[in-house]
């Protein structure tokens, strides 16, 4: 078998020696999430409905997840850790924390085998300071903990592959597995890294590649880092008839009810762009671009171009189709590829100039990482325009203001024993009873279904005698209700009425007052009337 050799290390000025470098960007990296950790919102995509399934899961574990489309290893993980917590969303956020902690050090291992130590130093820097990975690190959401996984695993193949030792494809393969149920983006690279082991497909039609110890390798590999997919498949397929169910449910899920994935066909394939050069700022994105070129030529830095490119081609097919979503959350694996390539990248042109240039030129990448992720932070928290899409990479995520302020101006009237009835606009009847302060599974208090049904809100209305409204113009209640355009103070629904106490671009808020109780204080202009639609 043919061992591949990395790179010697690549001797820059710019750099300090390797233990205090991964010391500071160690450092660096927990402080900053640690900081982060305490103020953010946890609004990291799903990481609220994540959390709430760590819960069900926890109440009833079982073999499955909570939710049919999402993979059950996160809860499996996350539950484990919410049993001696006793805290789901706790334990989730926490499973993230440590998770992206430990992903730094990986960004550094894995580049460190690629192209030696100053680009993995220059990799680790730009993973500790990047926003995005900041942000998400602090949420319930699964992103870190498969991305730490996944890591493992190219960690253990690639060892392999230099080599030639069985033990680290075996751990690689069993992360990979571990990788694999929790997130399908994982799935996209199985076949890859067999191609990896195999090196060209005609080798499998050779006998003296079945003869070889790399066949058993590629047979370890198929059968540990494959277990899960496999098993997997079994269950779905003996369960519910389809082996790829969930895949296909999660497929359709995202088409049907997720805005991003119907946006303009251009939004969507120039978005995760937009997302890598502002997570990773302008010359580390450059250096990305660059390693595909200046490392290609390199044995082992050829295998992971081929992955990160063949895993683009794969996600960019799935964007087009409208089959995943377009965002920064979606964007986040090839985000973790773009900041080992930038390392690789800058290391490689340093080595085309003199000392006093590369010192130069590493004091720009530091320096344009820390302004940029500075100035996504406070172009975030302002009210400039697209400050909201600013905040899905910024390292502190949290709500969008006019939800914020809308829960602000209700939060203080609401009592333990109150009823809710909440919009859903772009899915945020999810995150709203969170921002208000209530339970993860607030035990049928609150209406904030993805519904068109109004029997069910009828029904909803008779039996909890809901006290407010959270409602937008734009939301799925306008298929049920008809309520005027403005903050009206005295509109009537039946024996229902409700008063407008606060309004934003967005939200409309009521306080809900049925007939025979005693009046609501709040004066205004003559009633209005409206109906339920059917």
């Amino acid at each position: 078998m043919s061992k591949l050799t990395p790179l010697p290390e690549l001797q820059l000025k710019m750099r300090p020696k390797f233990p205090d470098v991964l010391r500071i960007s160690l450092l660096l990296g927990i402080c900053l999430r640690a900081i982060f950790f305490l103020i953010a919102d946890n609004n990291g995509g799903d990481a609220i409905q994540r959390a709430g399934a760590i819960q069900q899961w926890m109440s009833h574990p079982s073999f499955s997840s909570p939710a049919p489309h999402w993979g059950p290893v996160y809860f499996y993980l996350a539950g484990a850790v919410g049993f001696l917590l006793k805290d789901p969303e706790l334990s989730g956020r926490l499973l993230s924390f440590f998770s992206g902690i430990a992903s730094i050090y990986l960004v550094y291992r894995l580049t460190n085998l690629l192209s030696g130590e100053a680009a993995a130093t220059v990799s680790a820097m730009i993973c500790a300071l990047a926003g995005l990975h900041i942000g998400y690190s602090t949420t319930s959401s699964s992103e870190m903990p498969y991305l730490f996984f996944l890591l493992m695993s190219f960690v253990g193949v690639l060892e392999y592959e230099t080599s030639g030792k069985f033990q680290p494809l075996v751990w690689g393969a069993i992360c990979f597995a571990i990788s694999t149920g929790i997130r399908y983006e994982a799935w996209i690279f199985f076949p890859f890294l067999c191609l990896l082991l195999v090196e060209s497909p005609v080798n499998l039609f050779r006998q003296v590649f079945w003869r070889d110890k790399r066949a058993l390798g590629l047979v370890l590999f198929v059968l540990l880092g494959g277990a899960w997919l496999i098993s997997w498949s079994a269950f779905s397929w003996a369960k519910w008839g389809d082996p790829l169910y969930a895949v296909h449910l999660n497929a359709t899920f995202v088409h049907e009810r997720t805005p991003d994935s119907l946006r303009p066909l251009p939004y969507r394939l120039s978005l995760p762009l937009g997302v890598l050069l502002l997570g990773l700022s302008p010359l580390p994105f450059v250096g990305s671009i660059y390693a595909i070129f200046a490392c290609r030529k390199q044995a082992l830095a050829r295998q992971f171009i081929f992955l990160s490119i063949a895993f683009a081609a794969v996600q960019y097919f799935q964007f087009w189709r409208g089959a995943a979503v377009s965002n920064a959350r979606y964007t986040l694996t090839l985000f973790m590829l773009a900041t080992i390539l930038s390392g690789m990248g800058i290391s490689e042109f340093c080595r085309t100039l003199g000392p006093t240039s590369a010192t130069r030129v590493g004091k720009w990448v530091i320096a344009t990482m820390i302004l940029t992720q500075i100035a996504i932070l406070a172009g975030s928290e302002s009210h400039i325009p697209y400050n909201e899409k600013l905040a899905s990479v910024s390292a502190r995520l949290r709500y969008p203001h006019y939800l914020t302020d809308a829960a602000q101006a209700l939060k203080p009237l609401i009592k333990p024993t109150d009823a809710i009835i909440i919009d859903s606009y772009n899915r945020e009847h999810i995150i709203f009873p969170h921002a208000l302060g209530l339970p993860l599974n607030p035990d049928g208090r609150v209406f904030s279904e993805w519904a068109t049904d109004s029997q069910k809100l009828e029904d909803f209305i008779r039996a909890q005698h809901p006290r407010f409204l959270v409602y937008s113009d734009e939301g799925i209640l306008g298929r049920l209700l008809h309520l005027p355009e403005n903050c009206s103070p005295d509109v009537r629904i039946g024996d229902m009425r409700m008063d407008c106490f606060y309004s934003n671009t967005i939200y409309r808020v009521y306080q809900i007052q049925f007939l025979g109780e005693e009046r609501l204080g709040v004066e205004g202009p003559p009633a209005s009337s409206s109906t339920f639609r059917r």
